[in-house]
């Protein structure tokens, strides 16, 4: 079974991490719906072989954006998963992110995208840990 971790930021700046798995994430992901944080994110072990992972879900509440929450919450992930041996991080953003995550550290690959449910290419970008 594939081992997820929730992260979250408060607004105070308190990160947090939960290890969760696939069945136990709908009711971890509500209990922080109705939390204090301001930015969360999940992670999904990828492929253990690789150590990596994949960063899914990456939102921050509208009222907190461009303040470095995010940017908080990402050093925050890396420290952990490096602490947990992971050494490669995965995720897939729009257009208008890539100057973000490329900020953070991460390359954009050659691969875009369309999922039927958007109307604008998604960009894999990746980061090595090591």
């Amino acid at each position: 079974m594939k081992q997820i971790h929730i992260f979250i930021i408060t607004k105070s700046g308190n990160c947090h991490m939960v290890k969760s798995d696939r069945y136990q994430l709908c009711d971890n992901l509500n209990k922080f719906h109705h939390s204090s944080h301001v930015a969360k994110l999940f992670t999904v072990i990828w492929s253990e072989l690789e150590k990596s992972v994949v960063i899914y879900n990456v939102c921050t509440k509208s009222s907190f954006r461009n303040q470095g929450y995010m940017r908080k919450l990402f050093s925050y992930v890396e420290c952990k998963l490096k602490q947990e041996g992971v050494e490669i991080l995965y995720l897939d953003c729009k257009n208008e992110l890539i100057p973000f995550y490329q900020k953070l550290g991460f390359c954009k690959c050659n691969k875009e995208y369309y999922l039927d449910c958007w109307n604008e290419p998604l960009h894999d970008m990746i980061k090595k840990l090591i």
